[in-house]
């Protein structure tokens, strides 16, 4: 589990910065915690839809040979994401507090 748990934040590692990147513009647009979790859901199910239905299909014939579906892959990959999200989104309302 800890081996396949590597391999997925290896798989979740470049699309760190672009996560960090939606963060930040739905965290001056909305600043509300609830939509950007669904529009992270909606994002990370195209980004399925797109890997899964494009030549980079490939790509998760890795994972699935390590055991991992891609249902896990990007169960997991949201998971990892929603924690990221939330722990800016504490350290921003943090920010916010002490500079008020």
């Amino acid at each position: 589990m800890i081996h396949q748990l590597k391999v997925i934040l290896d798989f979740y590692r470049p699309f760190l910065a672009w996560s960090a990147l939606i963060n930040i513009i739905s965290f001056v647009i909305l600043f509300q915690i609830a939509p950007i979790i669904f529009i992270k859901l909606l994002l990370i199910a195209f980004l399925w839809f797109f890997i899964s239905e494009t030549a980079s299909k490939q790509k998760l014939m890795f994972y699935k040979n390590l055991g991992i579906s891609s249902l896990k892959l990007f169960g997991i990959f949201y998971l990892i994401d929603i924690t990221v999200t939330i722990f800016l989104f504490l350290i921003l309302n943090l920010f916010m507090w002490f500079w008020n």
